[in-house]
Formats: structure tokens, sequence, C-alpha cells
């Protein structure tokens, strides 16, 4: 596994652990393709970002969400975004509402949307991660569209 050494800003963190890129947004940012790029010190590698349905995303202005991959010197990784439910890259109520409807149908989320939405990192969907997704740590924008 390559281990890569990634920049922490006031805003965004992001760590790799094995095969996943982990990313917290904080202060109501969305994480797109240029922040993702600025937060790799390693940004003479060759960079290779898909979107959930295996489309090469390679914009400045493209969200980039829970699901997407990215592959640095032909290593791949999986990328989550804490929160991002619906893979757009993008933390708001909607991923809350979605989060809820999962918890009240005891439906059970696998892989990158179990990471995503387990917040408080106890290996399952709770109210309480649903509770730290309303918080103001989490969400960014008022919409459920």
């Amino acid at each position: 596994v390559t281990i890569l050494i990634i920049k922490e800003t006031d805003n965004l963190t992001t760590t790799i652990d094995y095969n996943y890129i982990f990313v917290s947004i904080a202060n109501k940012y969305t994480f797109d393709y240029e922040k993702l790029l600025s937060s790799l010190e390693k940004t003479s590698a060759e960079v290779i970002v898909k979107d959930i349905n295996n489309e090469i995303v390679n914009t400045n202005d493209s969200s980039i969400g829970t699901g997407y991959t990215i592959t640095i010197d032909e290593e791949e990784y999986l990328i989550i975004v804490y929160g991002d439910i619906d893979s757009n890259g993008i933390v708001n109520k909607r991923d809350a509402s979605l989060l809820s409807r999962i918890l009240i149908s005891n439906t059970e989320l696998t892989n990158q949307y179990l990471l995503a939405g387990d917040l408080n990192e106890d290996g399952k969907i709770t109210i309480s991660d649903i509770m730290e997704l309303l918080s103001d740590d989490y969400i960014i924008d008022e919409s459920t569209d």
C-alpha cells in the first residue's frame, strides 16, 4: 500500500488508511477536484479521478463524493467523504434524511457508505450519527434536493 502525506488545512482534513482516502469537511466546504489535488503534497504524480459511474472527472469545479476513486501513480484509492451518503460531494440535510430512512428501515449500509455515514466510528449507523451530521460541523447548506 502506498502511503501519501496529506496536508491539513483549517477547512479540510484528509487522511489515507490502507486503500481508502478519508475526507472530513469542516466549516461548510464542498469537497471538489481542486481541493483534492491541492491536499496532496505529491502533486507531480499522475492523478486520475473517477466518479461512481467510472467516468473520469477532470474539471476544477467538479464535486468529489463518496465512492469516487483516485488513482495516483497507478495506486487506486476509494474516496470516503464523511457525511456524504448520496455521493455528490456536498454534505447537507439530504444526506441526513437518507441516513434517517436507512436507520428506520433497518437497511444495512455496506462498504464506503457505512464508512461515510458512521461519523462516530462505532461500526454502525445510529441516531447519534444523524445528530452529528445535522450539527453545524457538517451541514453545508439547507438544500434537500
